[in-house]
């Protein structure tokens, strides 16, 4: 019960159902069009169960293990047969603060030329956030190798964010949220500043412990690694590199959830927090909204009254062999209401918004296999994957 009350602390902060306020738009989306076909009906099979406070379920290209990142520190390994051997992926717990809040180890992300070298985010017993490298030596993370290249102070235990993505161009993506609090109380959000509220995006194979990308917009007058910001909570974000586009769920205050995408090749956007709320100003009737990027999928937590929503779960675009019907649709749920949801973005506008699942349970993140078939995972401690319905 303490996990799953942990569970719900990591993510909450508003939503419920979905059904999207607007017309949304996405500037520059390059993808090409999906397969053929209409979309075939989904379920979620079950790939393994038993874990503890799971947060992530992913996998190198190619490996046929799952590797499940638990938040009070261990990383397990799910075998193809539904197993978990008794020797883990990596065991962190004497650096992973984990207070059965939001804080603990988040997230794990394989450098994409080099398999052998791991990066996870974690919170520390200092309140930092801390992302470190590792290598892996022989199936598992050597402890001992770590290196530390972000450490991040965090005034409170809330809104740590702390996905890890590597972008088609090599650099690592790290989300970074406010800080905690209602409203942003610190003001980080539209601080460039300061790498709060932000995705950062740095290089990991030159100088140490990390270097900016050159195009990264605020190099002279802010914190060099901020790619974007105003975020509030951004817990899961993914990159689709073949489109060009990141999806970014960032978790909203007291009544709404939002999705925005943004191009790769467009840094320096600001997500509008806390001066709006998804697609409406936060606390204020009215609200300067020029420059601010909205998000292109927003819903408000009472949508669906039978199944309140709470946080939003951002997932990846499917890229995948076993369903080519769904190559190109992108999928999103609801850490509260358990629903899961699909669209496509065609012509730079989301379309076809569906729910696809009406309830996991607690859904706390999507992943991706080694194949690139899309998980999820709950916070009953299974991991599912998506498939075809027979």
């Amino acid at each position: 019960m303490r996990r799953l009350a942990a569970a719900a602390a990591l993510v909450l902060a508003g939503c419920t159902a979905a059904t999207p306020l607007g017309p949304p738009s996405v500037p520059g989306a390059t993808g090409g069009p999906a397969d053929a076909g209409p979309d075939p009906p989904l379920e979620l099979a079950t790939v393994g169960t038993g874990f503890e406070g799971p947060v992530l379920a992913i996998a190198p290209a190619g490996d046929d293990r799952i590797l499940v990142v638990e938040q009070h520190g261990l990383i397990r390994v799910l075998q193809p047969d539904g197993t978990i051997p008794p020797v883990h992926f990596a065991d962190l717990r004497a650096r992973v603060s984990d207070d059965g809040t939001e804080r603990g180890l988040l997230s794990l992300a394989f450098h994409p030329q080099d398999p052998a070298r791991a990066f996870v985010a974690y919170t520390d017993w200092a309140d930092h956030l801390v992302v470190a490298e590792f290598s892996v030596v022989e199936g598992r993370l050597d402890d001992g190798s770590g290196r530390r290249l972000l450490r991040v102070r965090q005034p409170s235990q809330f809104h740590n964010g702390a996905m890890l993505q590597f972008g088609p161009e090599g650099y690592l993506y790290v989300s970074v949220g406010d800080g905690g609090g209602i409203g942003d109380p610190w003001g980080h959000a539209q601080d460039p500043t300061t790498p709060h509220g932000s995705i950062l995006r740095i290089w990991v194979d030159g100088p140490r412990p990390w270097a900016a990308h050159p195009a990264n917009p605020f190099l002279a007058d802010g914190h060099p690694a901020v790619w974007l910001h105003g975020l509030r909570n951004p817990w899961r974000f993914w990159i689709d590199p073949v489109a060009g586009l990141v999806h970014i769920g960032d978790v909203g205050q007291f009544f709404r959830e939002e999705l925005t995408i943004v191009p790769l090749d467009a840094p320096g956007a600001n997500l509008g927090w806390p001066i709006m709320e998804a697609r409406a100003c936060y606390e204020a009737d009215t609200c300067d909204t020029d420059g601010l990027v909205l998000p292109d999928i927003a819903y408000d937590h009472d949508a669906h009254p039978d199944r309140p929503g709470c946080a939003i779960q951002a997932g990846p675009v499917y890229r995948g062999a076993a369903m080519p019907a769904l190559r190109g649709t992108a999928f999103y749920g609801d850490f509260c209401g358990g629903w899961v949801r699909s669209f496509r973005v065609e012509g730079g506008e989301v379309v076809d918004d569906r729910e696809v699942v009406t309830r996991v349970g607690v859904l706390r993140s999507f992943g991706l296999d080694g194949d690139g078939e899309i998980l999820v995972v709950t916070g009953e401690g299974e991991v599912l994957r998506i498939v075809e319905s027979d």
